[in-house]
C-alpha cells in the first residue's frame, strides 16, 4: 500500500467536525483517510513519513503506511533529512545523535557525530568516556548495530587505530584510514585493500598515506563537497572526493580517475484515464474525454488508477469512477 497527502494548508475536516486550519490528511492509494496532522508532514521513504512542528526541526514522531502514529520527544531533524534510511533515522537530541528504528525506539548508544545510513552502514564518532566526552574514536555500524571490525592480513586494527571512516557509497565502497594508510573498505564482504597510486602496484611502502593524524586530513572542496589527499611514494598523490555525509564520490589515481555511480531513485509513476477540465474556476471529471461530473469542485488535486482526490469548500474527498 502506499500513501501520500494533500497538500495545501486549508480545512481537511469531515461534515460536522469543524475547521482545522494549516492540517494535512493522509489518504492510502486506495482512498482510504488514514490520518490529519498539523505537523510539517514530509514525503514518506521506506514506508515512513516524518512529522515535526512547523518551521522548525523538532520532530513530533512519525507515521507508517498504514496511518499509526509514533510520537518523538526532544529529538530534532539532521543535515535536512528528515527521512529513514535502513530501517534507521537519525536524531539530534541534545548534544548527541542517535538513530530511531522503525518501531520508534532510540538507539541505547549515542554519538558525538552522526551520518545517516547508506547502502546498510553508518559511520559514527563516539567517547569512550561519555560523560566526560573524552578520547573518542570512530565506527561503522551496520543496520542490525553491529560494529564493524577491520583486519588486514589476519591483523585486526584496534579502534585506536583508525583514523577515519567514511560513509558506503552506492557501490559498497567506503575509504578506511588507520594508521594514517588508506583502505577500500567492501560493504558487501567487510574486507579492506591498501589503496595505491597506481593500478599495478603492490608495494606496501608505496600505500596512500595521510599526512595529517586523526583530524584536519579533509578540506572544505565547496559547500557540500570535501577532498583528502594522500600521499604516494615521495612526491606524489592521489585525491578522494567526498559529499556533504563523506560518502566517497570519486578517486583521482596517478594513472586514472574512477567516479562511482549513483543509484537513480525511482519515482512512483500515477496513471490515470480521469482527466480534469476547469471552467470558471470549478473543476470537472473527465473519464478520457467522457464527462462523469460537470465542473463543481474547488480543487481536484490527485488522479489515481479509478480515483480522484477532490476539495469542495472545506472538505476533501475521493471519488471512485467506474467504467460502466
Amino acid at each position: 500500500m502506499r500513501c501520500f497527502y494533500s497538500s495545501r494548508h486549508i480545512g481537511c475536516c469531515v461534515s460536522g467536525s469543524g475547521i482545522c486550519s494549516n492540517c494535512k490528511i493522509l489518504w492510502s492509494e486506495e482512498g482510504k483517510r488514514i490520518a490529519k496532522t498539523s505537523d510539517q508532514l514530509f514525503s514518506f521513504n521506506e514506508g515512513k513519513a516524518v512529522t515535526t512542528i512547523h518551521e522548525s526541526s523538532k520532530i513530533t514522531g512519525f507515521y507508517n503506511i498504514s496511518g499509526r502514529f509514533f510520537p518523538l520527544s526532544e529529538c530534532f531533524t539532521t543535515y535536512s533529512k528528515p527521512f529513514f534510511y535502513d530501517g534507521h533515522l537519525l536524531v539530534q537530541e541534545g548534544f548527541d545523535y542517535r538513530f530511531v528504528n522503525s518501531e520508534g525506539h532510540l538507539s541505547n548508544e549515542s554519538y558525538s557525530q552522526a551520518f545517516p545510513f547508506s547502502n546498510g552502514y553508518a559511520s559514527c564518532k563516539a567517547f569512550r568516556n561519555a560523560q566526560r566526552r573524552t578520547s573518542p574514536f570512530n565506527l561503522l555500524l551496520t543496520k542490525e548495530g553491529e560494529q564493524v571490525a577491520f583486519s588486514y592480513e589476519g591483523k585486526t586494527f584496534d579502534v585506536d587505530d583508525i583514523d577515519f571512516i567514511s560513509s558506503v557509497n552506492d557501490e559498497s565502497i567506503g575509504i578506511v584510514v588507520a594508521k594514517r594508510r588508506l583502505y577500500l573498505f567492501n560493504g558487501k564482504d567487510r574486507t579492506i585493500t591498501p589503496v595505491f597510486g597506481r593500478k599495478e602496484e603492490q608495494d606496501l611502502k608505496k600505500q596512500a598515506k595521510t599526512e595529517s593524524g586523526t583530524s584536519g586530513f579533509l578540506s572544505s572542496e565547496s559547500d557540500s563537497t570535501y577532498i583528502m589527499s594522500a600521499k604516494c611514494g615521495k612526491n606524489e598523490w592521489i585525491s578522494i572526493l567526498f559529499d556533504l555525509f563523506h560518502t566517497p564520490l570519486s578517486i583521482k589515481y596517478l594513472d586514472r580517475e574512477i567516479t562511482y555511480k549513483r543509484k537513480e531513485v525511482a519515482k512512483p509513476n500515477y496513471t490515470s484515464p480521469i482527466r480534469m477540465k476547469e471552467e470558471n474556476g470549478k473543476y470537472g471529471i473527465y473519464w478520457n474525454d467522457k464527462e462523469v461530473l460537470p465542473p463543481q469542485f474547488d480543487e481536484l488535486s490527485t488522479c489515481i488508477g479509478d480515483k480522484a482526490f477532490v476539495r469542495q469548500g472545506k472538505k476533501y474527498g475521493v471519488l471512485q469512477v467506474y467504467k460502466d
